[in-house]
């Protein structure tokens, strides 16, 4: 299903598929502001909107608290490598000379973006899809960390 279907077709949608794609569209937004502020970082400091935007985003942890209250086993999940990554990626706005960590989490993200192909509207064969392109970028993230 293409994006302009799901948003014509929005009603016929499920609660949980509709949140998945708000959760998606949310993710393509900090993407862009992570790649703004990484490749011009004297506008991040000129446009009071950035750093705002930056702060509501790790202040709040929306990816990493949604992702803890949807694991099974929550605190295996807080320090699988996944949740590693994802807290490594709230440093930044503590410590700004680690803005590497939100680069490679943004990196994941796009990865994991482009691999899901959301023509169902069956959750369990959409998380069965993010679960295998999860599975796919462990192996890249590992070589990256080595190389």
């Amino acid at each position: 299903m293409k994006l302009k279907e799901i948003f014509i077709n929005w009603e016929k949608l499920t609660f949980n598929l509709k949140l998945k794609v708000i959760f998606y569209l949310y993710t393509l937004l900090n993407a862009g502001v992570i790649l703004i502020v990484a490749l011009m970082p004297k506008l991040y400091f000129k446009h009071p909107v950035f750093i705002i935007f930056t702060f509501m985003t790790t202040s709040v942890f929306i990816e990493y608290i949604w992702n803890i209250t949807q694991s099974k086993h929550k605190f295996k999940y807080i320090f699988s490598f996944a949740g590693i990554i994802q807290l490594l990626s709230i440093v930044p706005i503590v410590r700004p000379e680690a803005m590497a960590f939100r680069l490679i989490k943004v990196l994941i993200g796009l990865n994991t973006f482009r691999n899901l192909n959301i023509e169902e509207q069956n959750t369990v064969t959409l998380g069965n899809q993010i679960k295998g392109a999860i599975k796919k970028e462990k192996g890249l993230l590992i070589k990256s960390f080595l190389f």
